[in-house]
């Protein structure tokens, strides 16, 4: 409970940054064609999430990690969210889908 307490806090922090700024930092992983560097428009998922968040008014920044890192980096509030994860019961505990 405590954790997932802690999460909010920080999530809305990371929120009202993002706000302020108007740019949406994201890190993704490559997957293609769903997530990739050198895809057109940053793959399916980028440009979906590009997109979308063009639509509320905000712009996105996108850069490519390890995946591993592409979590550490949002867990980490170095970027506001990470794109194309499958749903588990861990990253539940940490992660809004």
């Amino acid at each position: 409970m405590m954790r997932k307490i802690i999460f909010f806090v920080l999530f809305m922090q990371l929120a009202m940054t993002a706000y302020a700024r108007n740019i949406i930092k994201v890190a993704s992983g490559e997957w293609p064609p769903f997530s990739g560097e050198n895809l057109k428009h940053g793959g399916f998922c980028g440009h979906v999430t590009t997109e979308a968040f063009k639509l509320a008014g905000y712009q996105t920044q996108i850069k490519y990690y390890p995946w591993k890192r592409a979590l550490s980096v949002t867990e980490n509030a170095v970027s506001d969210v990470t794109l194309c994860w499958i749903k588990s019961a861990e990253r539940k505990i940490i992660y809004f889908f």
